[in-house]
């Protein structure tokens, strides 16, 4: 799956603490979290988002106007996890070249239609460098949409993709110019080639099409990803970890008692990744001390490193 990312990369603290997890966990708890972080535990969203990108993604090229989709959550809702779920379903089903078939590119506020196009000619391997004269952008352009029919790309994925409802300040319903222009970019590409897109944004997306209605007519349908507050996400998240705790590692858990849960809850909120991040900690912690129960002071040890772990995020 090709994948860049056009945000300036900001230090990420898991990766700056990545030594020194490997002299606070041996090398078995590491894999032990690898395999858990793998596992994805089904919610309703999950499956419904699963079901609806595979219909975006089988029915692309077919139609006049393919029909694309918003995947819609806040951060820490699972959206990354979702595409991750649907890559490895595509996978499974032998329907996906691990070379092509989907392209995902992040935005940022400055984007531009210049800018997306020589990164995804980057992110398809192609040797080309940002920038250039009009006439260079005008080439890159018609490029791009050989290479995306070249290297038979059936969805094409925009995350960060707020910055298409973030009108111009003091003017109703109007986005900024260079904005508007990459709208309008993405949609005809997406017709052109009958090309299927997928938006990633929070529930801002919804107001789409208020600002471009040309986009909001590629993508209409939504795929939301709610956070542990919704339906019954959070008992059922709770279970699915207690469970592959069990059958994967043999691990009983003894902090799904009502104080563990008040603790969990606290530092979670409702978040999803916080609270897989949590399980895969307490994991490392029982593995490295070769136990085969979690106990309460086993998840204080946890949300005790991942507070020290958001400290830090917040002075970098």
């Amino acid at each position: 799956m090709f994948e860049v990312s056009m945000t300036p990369e900001r230090a990420n603290p898991l990766d700056i603490d990545k030594e020194r997890i490997r002299f606070l966990y041996p090398t078995r708890s590491i894999i032990a979290a690898e395999k858990l972080d793998l596992t994805a535990i089904t919610t309703q969203d999950l499956s419904r988002g699963v079901e609806r990108l595979t219909r975006i993604y089988s029915l692309g090229g077919y139609f006049r106007n393919p029909q694309g989709g918003m995947l819609i959550g806040e951060p820490g809702s699972g959206r990354k996890m979702l595409l991750e779920t649907f890559h490895a379903s595509l996978q499974s089903r032998g329907e996906l070249d691990p070379n092509a078939r989907i392209l995902q590119v992040s935005l940022d506020e400055a984007i531009s239609r210049r800018s997306l196009v020589s990164k995804s000619l980057v992110a398809m391997r192609y040797p080309i460098q940002d920038g250039g004269t009009g006439i260079e952008t005008f080439k890159q352009a018609r490029l791009l949409r050989m290479y995306l029919s070249k290297r038979e790309i059936r969805l094409w994925v925009v995350h960060n993709a707020d910055i298409f409802v973030r009108p111009k300040q003091n003017s109703a319903n109007l986005l900024p110019k260079h904005t508007a222009e990459l709208a309008i970019f993405l949609s005809s590409i997406s017709r052109e080639l009958k090309l299927p897109l997928l938006l990633v944004g929070t529930k801002k997306l919804r107001e789409l099409p208020r600002t471009s209605s040309d986009l909001a007519s590629c993508t209409d349908i939504e795929i939301p990803m709610g956070d542990l507050s919704t339906d019954d996400n959070w008992p059922r998240m709770l279970s699915g970890f207690k469970k592959r705790l069990l059958d994967d590692f043999g691990i009983q858990s003894q902090i799904f008692d009502q104080v563990g849960l008040g603790m969990i809850a606290q530092y979670v909120g409702t978040s999803k990744l916080k609270l897989a991040r949590v399980m895969l900690e307490v994991l490392m912690i029982v593995v490295r001390d070769q136990r085969q129960v979690a106990t309460v002071d086993d998840l204080k040890e946890a949300l005790s490193y991942l507070a020290n772990i958001e400290s830090t995020e917040n002075v970098l």
